[in-house]
């Protein structure tokens, strides 16, 4: 869907965020699950973390901070939860 291309594009947003946090803890992996909804304008109007195996509150604030800039194309109706599973390795 047009939903999920979007979010991929978004990827590099939320690895700029890993990447910064390894410089300070070079060990860092884990996942993040977010709840966001996308507003009928196609803005984020809610962004949470929902888990955070992470432990990275600087990273945490980076991610969450990053998807409140996500923007989608107008969607008619109602505002669209949507969930994003987000993991992160040492590569």
């Amino acid at each position: 869907s047009a939903l999920k291309t979007r979010i991929r594009r978004m990827q590099g947003r939320f690895k700029y965020c890993y990447r910064r946090a390894l410089v300070t803890a070079p060990k860092l992996a884990g996942a993040m699950s977010l709840s966001l909804v996308v507003s009928a304008r196609g803005r984020i109007s809610s962004a949470r973390a929902t888990q955070d195996t992470l432990g990275s509150a600087s990273m945490k604030r980076c991610i969450l901070m990053q998807a409140r800039r996500l923007r989608f194309k107008r969607v008619k109706g109602t505002d669209l939860p949507l969930t994003l599973e987000l993991k992160f390795t040492r590569t």
